[in-house]
């Protein structure tokens, strides 16, 4: 054995893996799945709309901006839409639960792709692979140590879905990177008909500051999504609050 570090961590590999990931890259039955996740996201949203913690999270949002908060007519900014949804995805409880964790994965990672994807608009198809890289990780970290996270104290969708969501959202918006570099081609013809003079492939922009955005978009979503739990579990004693059901 060797106290060495390796060259490249396994954060870095990771990251590598996700990046390499291009717009229709999930096979049919995982792009399914994540719809069939998209779906009950936004109809449990929908569901506790009308609910008071719902509407304390909105009430508690002051910027406005051009992202959703499903179910009702005001638009947030990326940050708020996220934590409204996620508040209303899983405060009902019956949102998705990968039992291995337990984990709730939709509650903590679509909202915050949806929201990032509306915010920089990337290409729709990423939001699905977004959704399924975020959901990947975040049940994979947790089957690392199963329920040890509960019995230590703390709620693993929001240890993990940290790491889950930022990764999500990190790939829905580098997914730009891929307009950046090849385009869209939009074709001879139909350029030459517009009054403005524009090439026959038309690329995308992606800042570094949009990039940081989206992946503390993907943070703050985790944390803020952990406090329905918490306020939960500060109800109950200490054994009730760490048997996995929180």
């Amino acid at each position: 054995m060797t106290s060495d570090l390796p060259k490249i961590s396994v954060a870095e590999m990771l990251a590598e893996k996700i990046a390499a990931l291009k717009p229709g890259a999930l096979p049919a039955a995982t792009a399914r799945k994540c719809e069939d996740l998209l779906i009950d996201v936004v109809g449990l949203c929908v569901t506790a709309r009308n609910e008071d913690y719902v509407g304390s999270a909105l009430a508690g949002c002051d910027d406005d901006g051009p992202c959703t908060a499903i179910g009702h007519r005001r638009t947030l900014n990326a940050a708020g839409a996220a934590f409204v949804n996620g508040t209303a995805a899983h405060g009902e409880d019956f949102d998705d639960t990968f039992e291995g964790g337990p984990v709730h994965a939709g509650a903590v990672i679509v909202p915050a792709v949806l929201a990032a994807c509306e915010r920089h608009h990337p290409d729709g198809r990423m939001a699905l692979v977004g959704i399924a890289v975020g959901t990947e990780v975040l049940c994979r970290l947790s089957l690392v140590v199963p329920k040890a996270v509960h019995k230590a104290g703390f709620h693993p969708t929001a240890i993990f879905g940290a790491i889950g969501a930022a990764a999500g959202v990190g790939l829905g918006v580098l997914g730009s990177l891929y307009l950046v570099h090849h385009g869209i081609e939009v074709g001879a013809k139909s350029v030459a008909q517009l009054p403005i003079p524009i090439g026959a492939v038309m690329y995308g922009r992606l800042t570094l500051a949009g990039v940081g955005r989206g992946l503390l978009l993907g943070l703050v979503t985790a944390i803020l999504g952990a406090l329905w739990p918490a306020w939960k579990a500060s109800a109950l004693s200490p054994v009730e609050a760490t048997d996995g059901n929180a």
